[in-house]
């Protein structure tokens, strides 16, 4: 990871966390918080942490692996998708925690040419054909790096998008005319995030 993307992964945890968290393990004492439960792909272990009355969740590098489609078709080239979601919220079970989330959206291709984010790009999720809004944070350039380019979405999920993930049955991402389809994998993972934040 390059200073650029070191710097990227350091703004989302400067906008959804006013303190330093200390990890809590599985062995942690009664009245502290366990771990959540991971998915099927040990990496998408979801960490939640916690310090004083403060909670931390995070899950790093969801990788969504079915293909864009643009218009219902295929497209070709290749392009690659990676979910972190964040979210911090004093005591043990926030009303709602969206102004201290967030889910940043990273994008990688091989050419330059072809789809990517527009300069004002707008997500939706749809969930169960629900469509919800995030709120956009920040929006990072396309970069060129280890021969890919790459560009960044942070976004701010409502609490209805986070409630609607937590009993999904179906879940697509709309970006910029383009459809991101989860598979049922990448559900259960999130659905790891929402549990451990409490929905």
């Amino acid at each position: 990871m390059n200073i650029r993307r070191l710097l990227l992964f350091i703004a989302i945890a400067v906008i959804t966390a006013t303190c330093q968290l200390k990890k809590v393990t599985e062995t942690s004492p009664a009245g502290t918080i366990p771990k959540a439960p991971k998915s099927n792909r040990a990496k998408l272990l979801v960490q939640k942490e916690k310090k004083g009355t403060e909670t931390g969740v995070y899950q790093q590098k969801l990788e969504l692996r079915e293909p864009l489609t643009i218009n219902g078709k295929k497209v070709s080239d290749r392009h690659r998708f990676e979910l972190s979601s964040t979210a911090n919220y004093p005591g043990d079970k926030p009303a709602c925690i969206s102004e201290r989330s967030s889910v940043n959206i990273l994008h990688e291709k091989s050419k330059k040419s072809g789809w990517q984010y527009l300069k004002v790009s707008k997500v939706v999720w749809v969930v169960d054909g629900q469509k919800t809004s995030p709120e956009k944070i920040i929006q990072s350039p396309i970069e060129f790096e280890d021969g890919e380019w790459w560009e960044s979405l942070i976004t701010r999920p409502s609490c209805t998008t986070f409630q609607q993930l937590a009993t999904a049955k179906t879940a697509e991402l709309h970006i910029d005319g383009a459809v991101l389809k989860l598979s049922d994998e990448e559900i259960v993972a999130l659905k790891d995030f929402t549990t451990a934040i409490g929905y």
